[in-house]
C-alpha cells in the first residue's frame, strides 16, 4: 500500500475565553533550589498520575516517590523565582519510595492497576493497589516491585505504551519501544517479543495505542502509520509540511498521541538550511484526522486531513534528550493540554478537541498557567503532565468575578518541571465546566496478580476439560467479571478454547490457590473464565 498524502489545513486558533487555570503552588522532594544536573532534564516520563485513584508517582535525582495527590496539593506552596521551596520528606506526606532507580521512566496501565518503571534493560512492575495500601494502614517506607521484565541483551527502553485490555477479566498488554527503534510487546504470562504490525521489520521513533486498544499509531521519519494489528492492516500518511519540502529541509516525527478515535496529535523535529549555511531547528505540531476506515479490507480511508499549528520553536538553551510533545486529553472538558519538553516559554498549550482541533489562545493573563523560572533565572521546561479527577476538596472560585458562585470541582493538572518540582493547577472551563459529580473521591484500584513469564497454555475447551479424569476439578477457579485471575507461586495462565491437549496435571496444595474475586459464583461459568495452573 502506498503512502497517503493528506489535505493540509492551517489550523485556526480561538481567543474566546473558556478554558482557564488556577495555580495552587508547587513542591519538591530533592533540593530543587539548586541547579539540577542536566541528566535530569534529559529524562522522560518522570511522572505518572492515577486519574481515578488519587495517586501520584514521581521521580527526581533522589528517588521514585508515591504519594496521594490530595496530600501533594495540600502541601503545595507558592513558587517564585526569588523564593525557594523547602524540600519535603516523602514520609511526612504519608508517601513512600519505590524500590526502583531514580529517573526511571514511569507508565501506568490504562486501567491504572499496574505501574511500570523502566531503567536500562529492566522494567520493574508494581501493583497500584500495593502502592495505595489498605484504608487506614500505615504505608511501608519503601516498596519492592511485584516482578521485573527483562529486555533482550543490549536493548534499552525509551517509551512504554500500554494496550487497554480488550476483554473483561483480562490483563492490559504493554508495548516497549527500544532505542534501536524496535518495538517489543508483552502479553500477560509471556516473554517480551518483537511486534511488527506494519511488516517489513521497520524501526520506529514513536508509538501510541488508541484508548480502545484496537489501533496502534507509529511514527517514522516523515510518516505516521495507523495499524490494526489483529487484522494485519494499516495505512501510512506522509506528514511532511510543504514549506519544509520546498526549503530542502527534513521533518522527523517524534511524538504520536491519540486525541480521539480518528485523531492523532503529531510532534516533529524540523531542520531547515539557511542562506548563511546555518541550520534552523524548530518543532512542528500537527493533528492528523481521517474519516471512516474499514480495517477489515485493507483499504485506507478515503480522506485524511493534516492540521498545521503555529510552530513551536525550541530554544538554544534547551536540554539534551528527547525532542517530543506531551499530550494529556481531559475529556470531561473537551480539551487536551499539550507541552513541548524543549519549549522555554508558552509551556502549557490547550487544544479544543472537536470535529476540528483548535489551539486556544488564553489571552487573559489571570486565566493562563505560568511556569516560574528555574533557580538562577534559568529556563524551565515541562518534563511530565498528569491529571487528577479526585480533588473534591479543591474549591474552584470564579477566576474573573469573585461574586459569581463557585464552579463544580474540576480536574487538577500535575506538571513536573526540569527543576525537579511538581506544580498544581485546576483546569476548568467558564462555559463548559465539568458535570457535577464527575470529580469524585478516589476509588480503590482492582488488585491484580502479575502473571509469571511463561508460555500461555491452550486447551481444547473448558467444557471438554470439566469432568475429565486427568484434570482434577480443584485445578480450576472461577474469576468474576472485572476481577483478577487466580494466582499461585507459579503465576496464572489463560485456558483458551480450540487448541492443543493440555499437559498432564498435578494438583497443587490447596493453600497455593487464592480466590481473586470474593463472592464469585462457581456455578455460573458464563460470568467469568476458567483459569488453570500448570504444575
Amino acid at each position: 500500500m502506498g503512502t497517503l498524502l493528506p489535505v493540509h489545513v492551517q489550523a485556526d486558533g480561538t481567543g474566546l475565553e473558556g478554558p482557564f487555570f488556577i495555580a495552587h503552588g508547587a513542591l519538591c522532594f530533592s533540593n530543587a533550589n539548586q541547579v539540577i544536573p542536566g541528566s535530569y532534564a534529559a529524562s522522560r516520563d518522570i511522572l505518572a498520575v492515577s486519574q481515578h485513584h488519587g495517586l501520584t508517582v514521581f521521580t527526581d535525582p533522589g528517588g521514585v516517590y508515591s504519594v496521594a495527590t490530595a496530600a501533594l496539593v495540600a502541601a503545595a506552596a507558592p513558587d517564585s523565582e526569588d523564593k525557594g521551596l523547602v524540600p519535603h520528606n516523602v514520609a511526612s506526606l504519608d508517601g513512600r519510595q519505590l524500590d526502583a532507580p531514580a529517573l526511571s521512566q514511569l507508565s501506568l496501565s490504562p486501567d491504572e492497576s499496574i505501574l511500570a518503571a523502566a531503567a536500562g534493560d529492566v522494567i520493574r512492575v508494581f501493583v497500584v493497589a500495593d502502592l495505595i495500601g489498605e484504608p487506614g494502614q500505615q504505608p511501608q517506607p519503601s516498596l519492592p516491585p511485584a516482578t521485573s521484565w527483562h529486555l533482550p541483551s543490549g536493548a534499552t527502553a525509551v517509551q512504554l505504551v500500554w494496550r487497554h485490555a480488550r476483554q473483561e477479566c483480562s490483563m492490559p498488554e504493554c508495548s516497549v519501544l527500544c532505542a534501536s527503534g524496535q518495538l517489543l510487546h508483552k502479553f500477560p504470562g509471556q516473554q517480551l517479543s518483537p511486534l511488527d504490525p506494519a511488516g517489513a521489520g521497520r524501526q520506529w521513533n514513536a508509538a501510541a495505542w488508541s484508548r480502545d486498544g484496537e489501533l496502534l499509531a507509529l511514527g517514522k521519519d516523515s510518516t505516521v502509520t495507523i495499524c490494526h494489528p489483529d487484522c494485519h492492516t494499516h495505512f501510512t500518511v506522509d506528514v511532511a509540511l510543504p514549506e519544509v519540502k520546498d526549503s530542502g529541509g527534513t521533518l522527523s516525527v517524534n511524538t504520536v498521541a491519540w486525541l480521539g478515535g480518528h485523531s492523532v496529535l503529531i510532534g516533529a523535529s524540523v531542520r531547515e538550511p539557511e542562506n548563511d549555511g546555518q541550520v534552523n531547528s524548530w518543532a512542528a505540531m500537527m493533528v492528523l484526522q481521517w474519516g471512516t476506515w474499514d480495517h477489515t479490507n485493507g483499504m485506507p480511508p478515503a480522506r485524511s486531513t493534516l492540521l498545521e499549528f503555529f510552530p513551536t520553536y525550541t530554544e538554544s538553551a534547551a536540554p539534551v534528550g528527547p525532542d517530543n510533545l506531551a499530550a494529556l486529553p481531559v475529556e470531561c472538558l473537551g480539551l487536551a493540554v499539550v507541552s513541548h519538553r524543549k519549549a522555554a516559554d508558552n509551556h502549557l498549550m490547550v487544544l479544543e478537541c472537536g470535529v476540528e482541533a483548535k489551539l486556544v489562545d488564553i489571552l487573559n493573563d489571570r486565566l493562563a498557567a505560568r511556569i516560574p523560572l528555574a533557580p538562577g533565572d534559568a529556563d524551565n521546561f515541562v518534563l511530565g503532565l498528569g491529571v487528577d479527577y479526585t480533588s473534591t476538596q479543591v474549591a474552584v472560585h470564579h477566576p474573573l468575578d469573585p461574586a459569581e458562585p463557585d464552579l463544580p470541582p474540576s480536574p487538577v493538572l500535575v506538571v513536573a518541571t526540569s527543576d525537579a518540582k511538581l506544580h498544581f493547577y485546576t483546569l476548568s472551563h467558564l462555559q463548559r465546566p465539568p458535570p457535577m459529580g464527575f470529580v469524585r473521591s478516589p476509588t480503590l484500584p482492582r488488585r491484580v496478580y502479575i502473571p509469571a513469564d511463561a508460555p500461555l497454555v491452550d486447551v481444547p475447551s473448558i467444557a471438554s476439560l470439566e469432568g475429565r479424569a486427568d484434570v482434577p476439578a480443584d485445578m480450576f477457579t472461577e474469576v468474576a467479571r472485572g476481577e483478577s485471575p487466580a494466582v499461585s507461586d507459579q503465576g496464572w495462565f489463560d485456558i483458551k478454547p480450540g487448541s492443543i491437549k493440555p499437559p498432564s496435571w498435578q494438583s497443587p496444595p490447596a493453600e497455593q490457590w487464592k480466590e481473586a474475586a470474593a463472592g464469585s459464583d462457581d456455578n455460573d461459568v458464563g460470568v467469568g473464565r476458567k483459569q488453570a495452573l500448570v504444575a
